[in-house]
C-alpha cells in the first residue's frame, strides 16, 4: 500500500488499511471540521461513503467512489475511493507548553 495523503489546510486524509470505530450517520456529505474563527468548514462529499469515529475521537472515511473535499478558502480536492484516517494538524504552544489543534 502506498502512503498516499491529501492535505487540505489544517486537515490531512491519510490512506489506511483499517477503518475502525462506530459508524456516524451521513447523507452523502460530512463536515470533517468546522472553522472556529471564520465559520468555514471542511466538507467531504461522496455518494458511497461510510464515516466512523474511533474511541479516541478520530474520524475514518471509507469512500466507495471518488469524493470531493471542499472549504471556502482552499481549492476543491478530488479524493479517490479508499479508506482514510482524518488527521487534524497540531501545533506546540511554547508559553503554555502544550499542543493544540490548528484553527483554520
Amino acid at each position: 500500500m502506498t502512503n498516499k495523503i491529501y492535505r487540505h489546510g489544517d486537515i490531512t486524509l491519510r490512506l489506511v488499511q483499517k477503518v475502525e470505530g462506530k459508524e456516524v450517520e451521513n447523507n452523502g456529505s460530512f463536515v470533517i471540521a468546522n472553522g472556529e474563527t471564520t465559520g468555514h468548514r471542511h466538507l467531504i462529499t461522496a455518494e458511497i461513503m461510510t464515516v466512523r469515529q474511533a474511541e479516541n475521537g478520530r474520524y475514518y472515511l471509507s469512500l466507495g467512489e471518488a469524493g470531493t473535499l471542499t472549504h471556502e478558502e482552499h481549492k476543491t480536492l478530488t479524493i479517490p475511493a479508499g479508506d482514510y484516517e482524518v488527521v487534524r494538524e497540531r501545533e506546540y504552544e511554547w508559553f503554555q507548553k502544550t499542543t493544540r489543534q490548528v484553527v483554520d
